[in-house]
């Protein structure tokens, strides 16, 4: 029986077991100039000694424009690649499958696909040039982080940032072909990609499928997939809304996990990964037993203990998330109450 221990080949590419540490963002760890620090490196090689088969760097900004919070990782510049290196380098020494997570905050770094009102201010739509040189520089962004080492990269297209306010209909209202297909933009981006890399390196999408809603996102799904996509790890986009033609699969799984569970069921040739909520190695291992999707995802859980699975195979107790009503994680990781005083 296929469980989270299973192993999962992906462009040659022998991923050890289905967990997943999903991209979270490390604030503060970095300076406003985006390199990566040696606590960066120090936190990715905690995990790279973990149990984990796939390990996906958290948000990197492929402009400095573009970027969610002043200390988040960048890209957008070959000076970053030593530093990144040491990350990839690690994850290879410790035989984990690494992707780096590429990303442009898009309205909340004053862009936007068309004309926005965010908050009390208009945030002004992209001129079609300025399409073209982003995804150009998602492309470019995507070439360095395989000459740091890297199996791949993943595709930020979900949570309300750059791309999926492109796929959102609440937000894009361009007359051109990128507000008539909606998933055109992350198309593109994945073409771009293609052109730049070898065949061996892995496209991911981090999608949402509930935007606007859930077949609609299907469609947006297999236009990246024959882009060449090669895993779809599946979210929410810029609604947070659950869409009307939401219908849960499995309810011992939350909503969000169950959107990755319905996008496995309309593509079951592609390998999909599930997040939010599984929040237990034993929800993991299940999640996989029965079918649903290919790989699961723990953020949460694994913020609170790294050695989530090792722990889960040798019968250990597992340090679990406090549940804290804002995630200590968003200021600083040192701050997490599961975390102290907990040993390794």
């Amino acid at each position: 029986m296929t469980n989270l221990f299973s192993e999962y080949t992906i462009k040659g590419k022998t991923i050890k077991n289905r967990l997943v540490f999903p991209p979270v963002v490390c604030f503060n760890y970095a300076g406003e100039d985006g390199m990566p620090t040696d606590r960066n490196v120090a936190h990715y090689l905690d995990y790279s000694k973990a149990d984990i088969g796939l390990i996906i760097i958290e948000a990197t900004c492929i402009n400095p424009n573009g970027k969610l919070h002043k200390t988040q990782l960048g890209i957008w510049d070959d000076k970053f690649i030593p530093k990144f290196k040491e990350i990839a380098d690690n994850c290879k020494k410790h035989g984990n499958v690494s992707l780096v997570q590429i990303h442009h905050a898009g309205v909340l770094a004053n862009f936007a696909p068309s004309e926005y009102m965010l908050k009390d201010k208009v945030v002004r739509g992209m001129t079609k040039e300025e399409v073209e040189i982003t995804i150009d520089e998602f492309a470019e962004a995507a070439k360095r982080c395989y000459k740091a080492g890297f199996d791949g990269i993943e595709v930020h297209a979900a949570h309300g940032y750059l791309i999926s306010q492109f796929m959102s209909r609440s937000i894009n209202k361009r007359e051109d072909e990128y507000g008539l297909d909606k998933s055109l933009f992350g198309v593109r981006i994945i073409e771009e990609i293609k052109k730049k890399v070898p065949e061996d390196f892995i496209i991911a999408v981090r999608m949402g499928a509930n935007d606007p809603d859930v077949s609609t996102s299907v469609e947006y799904a297999k236009k990246y997939v024959e882009a060449g996509a090669d895993l779809l790890h599946v979210s929410t986009g810029f609604a947070r809304e659950i869409p009307a033609d939401y219908k849960a699969v499995d309810e011992d799984y939350h909503y969000v996990a169950n959107l990755g569970i319905l996008i496995k069921k309309a593509l079951p040739d592609v390998p999909v990964i599930s997040v939010f909520g599984i929040d237990t190695p034993q929800m993991a291992d299940e999640l996989i037993k029965r079918g649903h999707v290919d790989f699961a995802a723990s953020a949460r859980g694994l913020l609170s203990d790294y050695n989530w699975l090792s722990k889960y195979k040798n019968g250990e107790e597992v340090v679990t998330c406090k549940k804290c009503k804002s995630c200590l994680w968003r200021e600083d990781g040192a701050l997490c109450p599961a975390r102290l005083g907990w040993k390794k």
